[in-house]
């Protein structure tokens, strides 16, 4: 007896959207051989691959087995070849509300079937879609022989795939056929329009597949705690390899009278109490091919305090590959988070925060978890520009971590380059809770060293690269009582090719109370070849120039950094330093200026010298010109009281000297004298 179409197939199969090929061909090599339908009188058969329609270039062929009232299907893969152009779609078919047939996706066939036995239970039929294509002969032509018979109703099959949900929960039936076995699912509510909720509370062995879009089922990872439907139905496949034993799971599923992916959009007000958000449907839902924006603003009463910073403690994050939770702050993305986090730490100093979570149409995974809460940052903790710096090809930043900042989130940005940089990067990190990050495409320098001393790392990014991201986070957890020091990095960076240079000549002023910095060309980062660098450091008047060298790595012998007492450089030097040194003491000018000479070959370089600078009072030069003042004053005081002395003895000496001169010009004008001794004087 030939196969025959029954009327309501026939409309069935004039409303059917064909599912789309892998290959794009013309419309005039498209064909469609029809359906070939097997009614209740065929209590078994073979289904074969339909022979070629002349001028075919594609054929689509459909074979319909009709559903018993009273007995169930089987089918079973006889023999199977494909070529990877072509395909077997197998479809248990099913009457929705008695009155619209629906065909549930069960199972594309490969070699890899040939143990199964698909089923279908008492008014479920099948339907098989064969799509073969006659390009690329030489890769050989695909062939299929799939049995299929009736069954007695004793018979253990596929429960019936139509579930109908309510408000609340309901177990997906029990598969009572060992494996290998493949059943499919489809559940709808009892009101249009309201979602469905899986929840998978064990799986034991047993595998589920999704049945997305154009027939395309998805393997659900292992740990996914329950899915909801992006419609309001649900189609999926239980599949269990075990020989010998029935498929374990404990499945529930309900219908939602609410979206479970609503996303308000309203404002969210941040305190300082911890604010707890969470992406739609946390934890149990996850929200497929979906996009939710939030914005988050400083309590009024806290907005006129300019420190005020969000800090976000992401606790749980578990989303797959390409979904997201973005944060960003006027207009500019700082962080963006994917895959699997706990208790991250993110800080934005801003008065508006924004939230984008997105996800594609993968409906696994949990979602997210976190706390906002609004912090006052002192001045010296928070980063040295709002949101994300931009910075250019060629530059360098730095930070000083005082030891009291318990929270830092410093983000900058290098964008893409047509050249080659070179990178250098120093740091002293002395606790876990440090970490500078710098990232340019796949390329992730990470560093957390601790060691309490300058760590030095080098590296190149090629040309034609994606934007870099430098990174430097401190996240120091609430109630840590270790004592934390002071840190510091810097991470310096310019174009490969580009030459470095010195301006020989110039002067720097050293303060007292003061430290700054001086190093060879381009430090951290490899001195050039060939450079003759002078600079020459004075300090204030009575003053001296101190120096202390806290980084020196230079070619030995050949690479040299020479010291001049003064600012004459052509005469001896005071110090010449080379190879790889450490310097435990400072070192001292003897007046007010010091001048250094760096010198390199034409050979080997290494990343140079760092040392800082400053002036302090030149205690020998004071004490000497205290003492001359002294003896100065001393000589000047002596003087003066031998002066005095001589003054004093003249003036005692002379007294009757004076008397007898006076004496004898008076008597030179005088008529009488009577002198009667020697010794006295006597004046009429």
């Amino acid at each position: 007896m030939k196969p025959y179409s029954s009327l309501w197939i026939f409309h069935y199969y004039l409303v059917l959207v064909i599912i789309p090929s892998f290959f794009r061909v013309s419309a005039s090599g498209d064909c469609d051989c029809g359906i070939q339908v097997y009614g209740e009188e065929y209590e078994a058969g073979v289904i074969k691959q339909r022979e070629r329609i002349q001028g075919c270039n594609r054929q689509h062929c459909i074979f319909l087995i009709k559903p018993g009232n009273k007995t169930s299907l089987a089918l079973s893969v006889e023999s199977i070849s494909m070529k990877f152009t072509d395909s077997v779609k197998v479809f248990q078919l099913i009457m929705v509300n008695n009155s619209e047939p629906y065909s549930i996706h069960l199972v594309d066939l490969n070699s890899a079937h040939g143990e199964y036995v698909f089923t279908a239970a008492p008014g479920v039929g099948f339907e098989i879609h064969s799509y073969t294509s006659w390009y690329g002969i030489w890769f050989g032509s695909s062939s299929f022989a799939i049995n299929f018979e009736r069954l007695d109703p004793n018979v253990k099959v596929c429960p019936h795939p139509l579930l109908f949900a309510s408000t609340s929960f309901r177990s997906v039936p029990a598969i009572e056929r060992p494996g290998p076995v493949r059943c499919p699912f489809r559940i709808i509510p009892s009101v249009a329009g309201r979602k469905i909720y899986l929840k998978f509370n064990k799986m034991w062995g047993t595998s589920l597949f999704l049945n997305e879009e154009q027939s395309n089922l998805r393997l659900i990872q292992t740990g996914t705690s329950g899915l909801h439907s992006a419609t309001d139905s649900i189609d999926f496949v239980l599949e269990s390899l075990g020989h010998h034993d029935l498929p374990k799971y404990n499945i529930t599923y309900k219908e939602l009278l609410e979206d479970p992916c609503y996303c308000d959009n309203k404002d969210i007000v941040v305190g300082e109490e911890p604010l707890y958000v969470t992406s739609p449907g946390f934890p149990d839902i996850y929200c497929s091919d979906f996009r939710c924006k939030r914005r988050f603003l400083h309590n009024d009463t806290l907005r006129e305090d300019a420190s005020l910073t969000f800090l976000v403690t992401v606790h749980f994050l578990s989303t797959e590959k390409y979904d997201y939770i973005e944060f960003s702050s006027g207009g500019v993305v700082l962080e963006r988070l994917n895959g699997t986090h706990e208790n991250y730490r993110i800080i934005i100093t801003d008065d508006i925060m924004e939230t984008e979570f997105v996800t594609d149409k993968t409906i696994v995974q949990h979602g997210y978890n976190m706390t906002v809460q609004s912090v006052h940052i002192p001045t010296e903790c928070r980063c040295p520009h709002k949101g994300v710096k931009k910075m250019l090809s060629k530059g360098n930043i730095s930070m000083e971590i005082p030891v009291h900042c318990k929270a830092i989130y410093c983000k900058w940005i290098i964008p893409p380059t047509t050249t080659p940089l070179k990178f250098a990067a120093l740091f002293n990190f002395t606790s876990d809770y440090d970490t500078l990050t710098v990232t340019t495409g796949d390329d992730i320098q990470q560093f957390y060293t601790i060691s309490e001393k300058l760590t030095k790392r080098q590296w190149q990014i090629p040309e034609k690269s994606p934007s870099t991201t430098i990174l430097y986070e401190r996240t120091v957890p609430d109630g840590y009582k270790t004592n934390l020091k002071p840190v510091s990095f810097s991470v310096k960076w310019m174009p490969k090719d580009e030459d470095c240079s010195c301006m020989n000549g110039s002067e720097k002023e050293a303060v007292v109370g003061e430290w700054r910095e001086l190093t060879s060309p381009v430090y951290p980062l490899s001195y050039c070849n060939d450079m003759h660098c002078t600079t020459v450091i004075r300090a204030p008047a009575r003053h001296r120039v101190i120096l202390n060298i806290t980084d020196f790595y230079t070619e030995p012998y050949n690479d040299v950094l020479e010291i001049y007492d003064g600012s004459n450089t052509s005469g001896q030097y005071m110090k010449m330093f080379s190879g790889k040194r450490q310097f435990p003491n400072l070192i001292r000018s003897t007046n007010e200026t010091l001048s250094l000479v760096f010198k390199s070959d034409h050979d080997i370089s290494y990343y140079g010298y760092r040392l800082v600078y400053s002036a302090e009072l030149n205690e020998e030069l004071e004490e000497l010109r205290q003492t001359t003042h002294f003896t100065a004053f001393l000589f000047v005081l002596l003087s003066l009281l031998l002066i005095t002395a001589i003054v004093v003895a003249i003036y005692k000496g002379f007294p009757g000297r004076f008397h007898r001169l006076l004496y004898v010009h008076y008597v030179s004008q005088t008529d009488t004298v009577d002198s009667t001794a020697d010794d006295n004087i006597l004046i009429e």
